[in-house]
C-alpha cells in the first residue's frame, strides 16, 4: 500500500504574511524566503502526524490487491472519488463503474465498500488496484483553526530557536490525529 501526492496544492494553510504576525516582524519582509520554508516544512509535519492532507490536491492509493472488506483510504478529508482501476485477472487494466462500490467519504476514516465483492486482480502483480481520488481542504477558509494555530506556533519556534530539539504542539493538532482501526 503506498499512498502518493499527483498534483501539489496550489497554496499553503498558512500565508507568509500570517507567519511574519506571528514572528513579530509585520513589514519587515527580509524573513520571508525562511518563513515559506518553515510554512513547506510544517504543513508537511502536521500532513504525516495527522494522517491527513490539508490543503487540496490529486492522490492515488496503490493496492497490491483488493482487500477482503472494506478499502480504507488511508488519510482525509476526501471530497471525491476520481477513478477505481485494476488489472484484471488476465492483466487487463479495468475502471471499476461507481455503482459496484460505495463510497463513505465523511470523517477521518473514509472507505470504500464493494456492492457484491471487489474483482479478481492479477495474481501477486504489484500496484494491481490504483485509487484516485481528490483529498484535502476546498480551501484556506476551511481547514481547522487550532491546526493553523499548531502550525504557526510550530513556525514562530523554528524561527525563534533555528536549532533542532522543538516539536509540533501535538496537544493542538491531536484532535485531528487520524488513528488506524
Amino acid at each position: 500500500m503506498r499512498l502518493v501526492d499527483l498534483t501539489t496544492p496550489g497554496s499553503y494553510p498558512v500565508t507568509v504574511a500570517e507567519a511574519r504576525r506571528q514572528c513579530a516582524l509585520y513589514d519587515d519582509t527580509t524573513h520571508d524566503e525562511l518563513l515559506l520554508s518553515y510554512i513547506v516544512s510544517v504543513t508537511r509535519e502536521v500532513e504525516d502526524y495527522t494522517k491527513s492532507k490539508i490543503m487540496q490536491r490529486s492522490v492515488c492509493l496503490y493496492l497490491d490487491k483488493f482487500p477482503a472488506g472494506d478499502v480504507d483510504l488511508k488519510t482525509y478529508p476526501i471530497s471525491s472519488i476520481t477513478s477505481v482501476k485494476y488489472d484484471d485477472s488476465s492483466d487487463t487494466e479495468q475502471t471499476l463503474a461507481t455503482s459496484n462500490y460505495w463510497s463513505s467519504l465523511h470523517g477521518m476514516q473514509p472507505f470504500l465498500r464493494p456492492v457484491n465483492t471487489w474483482p479478481v486482480t492479477y495474481s501477486d502483480k504489484p500496484n494491481a488496484v490504483r485509487i484516485t481520488f481528490v483529498a484535502g481542504y476546498s480551501s484556506v477558509d476551511v481547514v481547522p483553526m487550532d491546526l493553523k494555530q499548531a502550525m504557526l506556533q510550530r513556525i514562530y519556534e523554528m524561527f525563534e530557536q533555528r536549532e533542532p530539539g522543538t516539536s509540533l504542539n501535538k496537544l493542538l493538532a491531536m484532535p485531528h490525529k487520524r488513528f488506524n482501526v
